[in-house]
């Protein structure tokens, strides 16, 4: 026992010295002491945000104010919303009438208090300080720490900006970060791994520091402590590799990191049907990638022959089957109700491609396209089909998703093996608000385009409920398992995310195109329960 105990009191020194050796390697940027400090910070919505141009820095003046660029160029992130941003600013303690734990370093936090709602503040107000205590380039530093108090989730972002960039505006480092309720230790990572550096000497000195929230309600708060530069670097493993990784560029996610460093995994798939298990679609792909066989391009008409076929084929066994086509604007779902036209299906774009911060393509919604691109997971396929009419217990004999590639918007999907995949949805998303920071107006998910499949409250799970290569011009992939779990009783169907492995690409048709013939389709044969 004895040795035990000594083993144990030396890790706990080894641990308390280590902490104290990174401490030391970490430079304190705002500790929010010193009441006149606040002067330095003022509201602004992030599109204002820009470095002056070198001609108008004073000799000598490493701390030259901001100037406001209208509009925000496109390259760093045009908003379709203007407006005067609502934030103030104000020293907090531990007293009973803040928040326990806000102050996490010393005595006082910043608290930041969002006014007026999202109009007219615009959709990402923040507060901006361009007197920073830490001159240069900050080469010299590999990440940023600062811990993120809140009452309840939201999504924050920070920006870095340096003095030089592209037409004489400012570069910009950003991260946005998922925050749960309470206290949030945030880490991100200034440097690739991979050797590319978002904080690049050659945009010369940092200027500003710009803290802001998505889309805040009236009288939102956000306190925010310690802010410190530190020499510690990233590890590939944890940072650039998935996008559900704890530290990801694409933005971050506390629900992730949390569950993350608990466990020390990432999530993996389960594949409906098999007994295989991949890290993604990619993984997937590669050990499938033996029993690929090119696929025969097939044309709507022959694709729907084809099926009709099945389900002939399928009533010599089950005389009760039932063809049930599940397509926007047209009959034949319902056999209780053979003239009643379909209306409910639903679906949209989801992207969070890089880089990190707020962009058009990330904010805007896509729900009233007539196409939709459908890619990787960072560009995927949000779609959903009402299955209500299929008796629920249901024996699910075949179905199928067909989707229509836009001519001349695709690859070919002939030449090597491809591999698509379709992710369970557990959000019930609004089709004319989903993009990739919410779900639905005033509901964020809980990590970039709901890749957060840890806990008991994941915005997908960690399944795949579909998967197969990919096919043109009519694409169509077998849903049976998927169909399967949405009627077996257990699962409520909030549809699903549909992407690929890089290999394949395309633009399909959405259930807005006016051509009724062309729009995604659920084919399903099935036999009802009684």
């Amino acid at each position: 026992m004895a040795r035990k105990g000594t083993w144990t009191a030396a890790a706990l020194v080894l641990t308390l010295l280590l902490a104290r050796a990174a401490m030391a390697d970490d430079t304190v940027l705002f500790d929010f002491e010193n009441p006149a400090d606040l002067a330095d910070w003022s509201p602004v919505t992030v599109q204002q945000v820009v470095a002056p141009k070198p001609a108008s820095k004073p000799a000598g003046d490493s701390k030259t104010a901001l100037i406001p660029a209208a509009p925000w160029p496109a390259a760093l992130g045009t908003q379709s919303e203007t407006g005067s941003t609502a934030a103030s600013v104000q020293l907090a303690d531990q007293d009973p009438s803040s928040m326990p734990g806000v102050v996490t370093h010393g005595k006082k936090c910043l608290k930041i208090t969002f006014h007026g709602g999202v109009w007219p503040g615009g959709t990402w107000p923040g507060i901006v300080n361009a007197k920073l205590p830490v001159c240069g380039d900050w080469q010299q530093y590999n990440s940023i720490k600062l811990d993120m108090t809140t009452e309840k989730p939201c999504l924050a972002g920070l920006r870095i900006t340096q003095r030089k960039g592209p037409d004489d505006f400012g570069a910009t480092w950003e991260r946005t970060v998922y925050l749960q309720a309470g206290k949030n230790e945030v880490l991100a990572y200034l440097k690739h791994p991979a050797g590319w550096e978002p904080l690049d000497a050659k945009f010369g000195e940092v200027v500003s520091m710009v803290l802001y929230m998505y889309r805040p309600t009236e009288g939102q708060a956000l306190y925010v402590d310690n802010v410190r530069l530190s020499r510690e670097k990233p590890t590939r493993n944890i940072f650039y590799d998935p996008l559900w990784g704890p530290y990801c560029i694409y933005g971050q996610s506390m629900f992730n990191t949390a569950d993350f460093l608990k466990s020390g995994k990432l999530p993996e798939f389960r594949v409906a049907g098999t007994d295989l298990v991949a890290a993604d679609c990619a993984a997937l792909a590669a050990k499938l990638k033996d029993k690929w066989t090119a696929p025969a391009a097939r044309t709507l008409d022959q694709v729907e022959a084809d099926f009709q076929k099945k389900y002939e084929e399928t009533k010599k066994k089950h005389p009760k089957a039932v063809l049930a086509v599940f397509r926007d604007g047209q009959p034949s779902y319902d056999p209780a109700n053979p003239e009643k036209i379909y209306l409910g299906w639903k679906d949209a774009h989801l992207d969070c491609h890089s880089p990190d911060g707020p962009l058009p393509g990330r904010e805007n919604n896509s729900g009233k396209n007539e196409t939709l691109e459908v890619f990787m997971r960072h560009r995927a396929l949000l779609a959903q089909a009402d299955l209500s009419s299929i008796p629920q217990g249901s024996t699910i004999l075949a179905a199928q998703l067909v989707l229509n590639r836009v001519p001349n918007a695709s690859r070919d999907a002939t030449k090597e093996p491809t591999m698509w995949v379709a992710e369970p949805c557990m959000r019930d998303w609004n089709e004319y608000e989903v993009n990739c920071y919410q779900y639905a107006a005033g509901k964020l998910w809980k990590a970039m385009s709901g890749c957060c499949y840890y806990g008991d409250d994941p915005d997908f799970l960690p399944l795949f409920i579909a998967h197969g290569p990919g096919q043109g011009p009519a694409s169509i992939w077998d849903f049976t398992e998927a169909v399967r779990f949405w009627t077996d009783g257990k699962h409520i169907n909030h549809g699903f995310l549909f992407h690929g492995d890089s290999k394949d690409y395309f633009l399909t048709y959405s259930r807005e195109h006016k051509e009724v013939k062309v729009r995604p389709a659920m084919m399903v044969i099935y036999e009802p329960k009684n």
